[in-house]
């Protein structure tokens, strides 16, 4: 029986999106620079919103068609903005 893994929600912390230390970590340190101690999902879809992505410090476009594609399949966005 394969076990399920609770869904993916705004408040859950930023190491729920995906295992890959090479998304988070650039997520992470660029986050703790615009003030946010403990960044969760929310955080990333704001940056999502606001086209900032890209901004992000060793975040190439593979990674965020990753962070893209992850959050249209929880179904937290549901358009694709101009990114990268």
């Amino acid at each position: 029986m394969e076990s399920q893994s609770p869904p993916l929600t705004r408040d859950c912390p930023l190491v729920c999106l995906t295992p890959s230390r090479r998304i988070i970590n650039p997520l992470r340190h660029y986050l703790k620079g615009e003030g946010v101690h403990e960044p969760t999902v929310g955080d990333v879809l704001w940056l999502w919103q606001d086209d900032k992505l890209q901004d992000v410090r060793n975040l190439g476009p593979d990674a965020i068609k990753q962070i893209f594609t992850i959050l249209m399949a929880a179904g937290l966005i549901h358009r694709h903005h101009n990114q990268g």
